[in-house]
């Protein structure tokens, strides 16, 4: 019989050490996913209305 042949030939690994273009290009969209999710989390408290009976008070206001 003979031995089954690697799944992924002649596949190479990532460099060790990311250029200056791939660490600016991760900045960017590390900054980017901050703006995009406060302003998704601003939208969506914003269209939450406060329950008179149970609703507000600072421990509703600590949670928007």
């Amino acid at each position: 019989m003979t031995t089954a042949a690697p799944v992924t030939p002649g596949l190479s690994s990532a460099p060790a050490t990311p250029s200056a273009n791939e660490l600016r290009a991760r900045k960017v969209a590390e900054e980017f996913e901050g703006f995009f999710i406060s302003m998704m989390l601003e939208t969506m408290s914003s269209g939450i209305e406060v329950d008179p009976m149970f609703g507000g008070g600072q421990g509703e206001q600590v949670y928007r």
